[in-house]
């Protein structure tokens, strides 16, 4: 049961600090080629 809820609380942090640097990269950088 704690097994299961650190593996869950890491990917909560993986996907959130993951979509932060998405998230920043589309606001520092307008030159995508795909945006």
């Amino acid at each position: 049961m704690v097994e299961t809820v650190s593996v869950l609380i890491c990917l909560v942090v993986l996907s959130g600090a993951l979509f932060i640097i998405i998230k920043k990269a589309f606001l520092d950088n307008d030159g995508f080629p795909w945006s």
